[in-house]
């Protein structure tokens, strides 16, 4: 034998439609616009590291390296360091060569795009020991 429901709760469902109704939106409404969020200042560093990379032949590329650590500047811009390795013709022979540079990143509400610094270029003599040479521009004075 089932029982019937006592008739407060009986309301239950039919109040809960007609709050769904009332919120979801019409047909004809607009549809709702998602943002992409934000991407990290690294993840943006290195697609400009890569661009960089990229306008060389391929056939000199050696690689990018991950980017350092961004700083942040006054007025919410924030400065990556960023390095690729290049395959130059270095007295007849592809040898490779690191070059560093900046990537300046707009503050987070400017309609500016990334931009990459001018670069320093080193001859790598120990290919080994590239990974170790650190983050370019080490000796890049402290902004006050």
């Amino acid at each position: 034998m089932r029982r019937a429901l006592p008739s407060s709760l009986a309301v239950v469902p039919c109040a809960l439609a007609a709050v769904v109704c009332a919120v979801a939106p019409a047909a004809d409404a607009d549809p709702i616009a998602f943002t992409a969020p934000p991407q990290s200042d690294r993840a943006v560093a290195l697609r400009v590291s890569a661009d960089w990379l990229a306008s060389y032949p391929p056939r000199n590329w050696g690689g990018v390296e991950l980017p350092g650590r961004c700083t942040p500047l006054a007025g919410g811009r924030r400065v990556c360091p960023i390095a690729i390795v290049l395959r130059a013709r270095t007295q007849g022979r592809l040898e490779p060569w690191r070059c560093g540079a900046w990537v300046m990143l707009p503050a987070s509400r400017s309609t500016g795009a990334p931009h990459r610094t001018s670069a320093s270029c080193v001859r790598v003599t120990d290919p080994a020991a590239l990974h170790a040479l650190g983050p370019p521009g080490e000796g890049r004075p402290e902004r006050r």
